[in-house]
């Protein structure tokens, strides 16, 4: 089942990040992030996207990072529209992981998963 995270909610979440974050910039957090799921995951390239508020950046739109594929959102577009319409006619189909129990509500009603960032890297990374 394929994953797609929460990404500046995530970085926020996990200390380590969150510090990486306020000390390098979003795009060494994500390549940090990216490195850090698939040391622990290896297969993690083809079953996690990392999306992320606030285009631009070294990535662009669409880039990869540690072979993980990141989206960032284009001006005036927030990450959780990208994610409920990557997941829109998908019922099931993906796992969400974040913090924010608004997106988390709203993509249940999709029929879709939505976990926790402490229970992702707990149980998958």
């Amino acid at each position: 089942m394929p994953y797609l995270l929460d990404g500046m909610n995530v970085l926020h979440r996990v200390e380590r990040l969150a510090e990486k974050l306020d000390a390098d910039g979003p795009d060494a957090a994500i390549e940090a992030l990216a490195g850090e799921i698939v040391r622990a995951w290896p297969e993690a390239a083809e079953k996690v996207t990392i999306v992320v508020d606030g285009g631009g950046g070294k990535f662009g739109r669409r880039k990869r990072a540690s072979g993980i594929e990141v989206r960032m959102t284009a001006e005036g577009e927030s990450g959780d529209e990208v994610m409920r319409s990557m997941v829109e006619g998908r019922p099931g189909y993906y796992v969400i992981v974040t913090d924010d129990r608004r997106l988390a509500a709203s993509v249940g009603k999709k029929a879709v998963k939505a976990m926790s960032v402490k229970g992702f890297f707990e149980g998958v990374a």
